[in-house]
C-alpha cells in the first residue's frame, strides 16, 4: 500500500528528529566511572593495581588498624579510630574528562566529637595510593566532609572557599559538577530542570538542595584524570556508596541538536 507523499515525508521527518533527539541524549552523559559495591563482600574485589576497568579502584586500604575498611550493607565503609583511610583511582580516564558530574551515596555513623574536614574527596591528576589527602598543587577540585558532634549528623566543607554547608543525616546523595571546558555548561539538576555552571567551577548538592553554587576549583591549570577519598581524622564510620561519574556534554551540544531540530522542522514547513 503506497502512502501520499505528506503522510511519507512526515514519517521521515519525524524519524529525524527522534534520531537527533535520541543522539543528543547520549552525548548528554558519558560514563567515566561507577561502582555500587553488590558484587562482592570482598574489597580486594573491587582493586586493579596496575589496570583498572571503568568500575575499579587501584588502591583501596588503610595505613593501620585504627582504620578498619570493609564492604558493609552493600557500600564501602571506613570505621576510624585513628591512622587514615582512603580508596585512590590513579589510572588515568581516558580521554581527559573536561566537565564531570560526580555523584555518591555519603552517611556517617559512630560519631560523637565534632570534627572538621574528617575527610576528603578530591579530584585531579598524578595522584598517588597513599593513604592521605592529595597536595592541592596535583587536585584540581576538592570537598572535604566535617563529622557533628551527633550521632549520624555531617556537613559538606567547600574548603577552597571556607564554607561549610548545613548539617546532613541519613544517606545522602552528593551531586559534585565540574567544569574545566572553557565554558559555561548545562547539565540536568538532581530532581529535573536546567542549570548550569561556569568555567573552573563547581556545584555540590545534597539530594536536590543545592549546597553550593559556582563555587571556585582548587587549581584550575589541573584536569581531571584521577580521584582520591581519604579520611584521616576524627573517629567515626563513612560509608560510601553508589558512585557513578559522568562526563556531560561539551559546552552548546544541546544547542547544536535545537538548531538541527529546528531546521528538520522548517524544512517540514516549506515542503
Amino acid at each position: 500500500m503506497m502512502f501520499p507523499l505528506r503522510v511519507r515525508t512526515a514519517a521521515i521527518l519525524g524519524a529525524a528528529v527522534t534520531g537527533l533527539f535520541l543522539a543528543a541524549n547520549a552525548a548528554q552523559a558519558t560514563l567515566v566511572f561507577d561502582q555500587n559495591f553488590n558484587s562482592s563482600n570482598v574489597v580486594a574485589d573491587y582493586v586493579n593495581s596496575t589496570t583498572p576497568d571503568s568500575h575499579q579502584f587501584n588502591a583501596i586500604g588503610s595505613s593501620g588498624a585504627g582504620t578498619v575498611v570493609s564492604i558493609s550493607g552493600g557500600a564501602l565503609s571506613f570505621a576510624r579510630t585513628g591512622n587514615a583511610g582512603s580508596f585512590s583511582r590513579t589510572t588515568d580516564f581516558s580521554p581527559t574528562p573536561t566537565t564531570l558530574q560526580y555523584q555518591l551515596d555519603l552517611s556517617v555513623s559512630g560519631n560523637s566529637v565534632a570534627t572538621t574536614s574528617a575527610a576528603s574527596f578530591q579530584v585531579g591528576s598524578a595522584f598517588g595510593t597513599a593513604n592521605s589527602a592529595e597536595a592541592n598543587a596535583s587536585t584540581y577540585a576538592r570537598f572535604n566532609v566535617n563529622l557533628g558532634a551527633t550521632p549520624g549528623e555531617f556537613s559538606i566543607r567547600d574548603i577552597t572557599n571556607g564554607n561549610n554547608s548545613p548539617t546532613l543525616s541519613g544517606t545522602q546523595t552528593i551531586t559534585w559538577v565540574l567544569n574545566n571546558s572553557g565554558g559555561t555548561t548545562s547539565y540536568t539538576a538532581p530532581g529535573g530542570g536546567s542549570a548550569s555552571v561556569a568555567d573552573d567551577k563547581a556545584d555540590i548538592y545534597a539530594g536536590t538542595t543545592l549546597l553550593f553554587d559556582d563555587v571556585a576549583v582548587q587549581t584550575p591549570a589541573q584536569v581531571m584524570t584521577d580521584l582520591k577519598f581519604s579520611y584521616s581524622a576524627g573517629t567515626g564510620t563513612i560509608n560510601i556508596d553508589n558512585i557513578a561519574i559522568n562526563d556531560l556534554p561539551e559546552p552548546g551540544a544541546i544547542g547544536l541538536f535545537a538548531l538541527a531540530a529546528a531546521g528538520v522542522i522548517a524544512r517540514r514547513r516549506r515542503a
